[in-house]
Parts: C-alpha cells; structure tokens; sequence
C-alpha cells in the first residue's frame, strides 16, 4: 500500500514538534489519529519510524530518511497544487523575455525578484538578441516580452511601452589619439573607425549611430568593449 500525502504530513508534524500529542494540537487532530496514522504508515512501509521507548518518541534512523523524503514530496505536492492553480486562473506557465543589451540585467534584477515573488512557479527564459533579431522573436512568438532600445521604424505588431531614457557615449581607447584631442569635432569622429553593434539580421537600425565611412560590426557589447 502506498502511504497518502496526510500520512505524511502526520509524519513531519510529529518529527518537527517532537511529540503525537504536540503533533495532533498542531494538525487539530485528536492524538489517537495521529498515532494511528503513524503505526499504519509503519505497517505500509514496514519501518519502524519512531523509537517509542523513552517519554518522547524519537526519529529511527529509518525514520530521519523517510521523513526528509516526505518533506521533498510535500513540498513537490504543494508546488504541483499552485501551478494548477495558476493555470487554472489564466497565468502562463513559462515566460520568454528578449532583452536587446545584457547591460540592462544590474537594474532588471530587483524587477525579477519582484516578478519570483508574485509568480513563483513561472518557469522564466531570458535571452539577449539584438535589434531586429529581438523584434523578430515578438512578432514570432518565439518571446512574449521584450526590452530594447526605441525603434526609428516601430513594427505596428508590437505594443510598446516607454521605460525611461539611458545615456550612449561615444567612447575610445585611452591611448587612442582621439582621447587627447580638443575641440573634438564630428569630422574628427567621421575619420575614425567606429565599433558598431549589429545583430544577425539585415536592417535599418544598426544604422542609426554610425558616423564614420569605416565601421566594423559586432554582435554583443563585450566584444566591443573588447576591441575598444
């Protein structure tokens, strides 16, 4: 016989509380349930649970193993029962968010400990593709939400909404002659190579800061950074 998820529960309340009867005043059940429960889970997995031979009962060695188990199932049980719910109430079970810019993860982070608090079992992808890739998975469906910089072109598919502005500097490697040279005008920059972020498609964003005729085009900030 398979031992039921309340003979379980009986099981940690008497482990945890140290006592049947501290146990049965915890589950609001007379001791008498709560020491048969346990006797007859004794004779389903045919263990002896507690040492019963001082004043207290006492966890068996078999009965530390069965009871951590019990806690894991318990546990799992409660989960499998709240992700139902959620389901049942509407609520996605998994969550795709693209974010164009792995930079953005320091201020995202207090946003997605929000997000774990009220959804606790969504199960949570990120990924980082760039530009017209990331507007590419919305239109798909391959993500559901996406963070990224404002479209020169917005795709009237995609609802958008304003999370604020961040600041994008021009900026060059310290021993860079560039670095030393004032004024600096935009011919300066326009005979510079410029170090571009692209993604893996062809399209019109990855054109809107470029101000020099030699540019070398890298997929993902770190390589830039890297090359500067």
């Amino acid at each position: 016989m398979n031992p039921s998820l309340e003979q379980l529960r009986v099981l940690l309340a008497a482990a945890q509380a140290g006592s049947f009867s501290a146990a049965a005043r915890q589950l609001g059940k007379a001791q008498s349930v709560v020491s048969t429960a346990i006797a007859n889970l004794e004779i389903d997995l045919g263990l002896e649970l507690f040492d019963r031979s001082g004043r207290y009962p006492v966890l068996t060695e078999a009965g530390v193993r069965i009871s951590q188990e019990a806690g894991i199932l318990l546990a799992q049980s409660a989960r499998l029962q709240a992700i139902a719910g959620e389901l049942a109430s509407g609520v996605e079970s998994r969550l795709t968010l693209a974010i164009d810019d792995d930079s953005h993860l320091p201020w995202l982070g207090a946003v997605l400990e929000e997000f774990a608090t009220h959804y606790p079992t969504v199960e949570l992808e990120l990924l980082f593709p760039l530009m017209e890739d990331l507007t590419e998975m919305l239109i798909s469906g391959r993500a559901q939400l996406g963070i990224s910089y404002q479209k020169e072109h917005p795709q009237q598919e995609i609802v958008a909404r304003s999370l604020g502005g961040v600041a994008m500097p021009l900026v060059v490697s310290p021993e860079h002659p560039l670095a030393h040279k004032a004024p600096l005008r935009e011919s300066d920059l326009q005979g510079a190579r410029q170090l571009l972020v692209t993604g893996r498609r062809e399209g019109t964003e990855r054109h809107r800061f470029r101000l020099s005729a030699q540019v070398w085009w890298v997929e993902g900030d770190l390589g830039i950074l890297e090359l500067v």
